[in-house]
C-alpha cells in the first residue's frame, strides 16, 4: 500500500517485478543446496514481515540476502552445465 501511495501505479509495478525476479531467482533449483535453501526462507520470511512493516526496499537484509543469493546461485551454475554437458555424452557412450 506503502509503495502505491508513494510511487503509484509505474512503482507498484516495479516493486512486483522486482519480487517475482528476487524470488525466481532465489528458489529457482535451491533444493540442492542447504546454504541456498536458507538464504531463499530468510528472503521470503523478509517480505512477508515488511508487508506489515512497510521498510522492505530500505532495508539493508533485504539486499544482503539477495547478494548472498545471487552470487550462491551464480557459484552453482558452472556446475549444473558440466552436469548437463556430461549427461549426453554419458548416454551416447552407453548407446555404443
Amino acid at each position: 500500500m506503502t509503495v502505491a501511495a508513494e510511487q503509484g501505479l509505474m512503482g507498484l509495478a516495479l516493486y512486483f517485478a522486482l519480487l517475482v525476479l528476487a524470488v525466481r531467482a532465489l528458489f529457482r533449483d535451491a533444493g540442492r543446496s542447504p546454504p541456498r535453501i536458507v538464504i531463499a526462507a530468510c528472503f521470503a520470511a523478509l517480505v512477508l514481515h515488511t508487508w506489515t512493516y512497510a521498510d522492505f526496499l530500505e532495508d539493508p537484509m533485504t539486499w544482503t540476502l539477495l547478494g548472498i543469493g545471487l552470487a550462491l546461485a551464480r557459484q552453482s551454475e558452472p556446475a549444473r552445465q558440466a552436469e548437463t554437458a556430461i549427461a549426453p555424452k554419458a548416454a551416447a557412450a552407453g548407446a555404443r
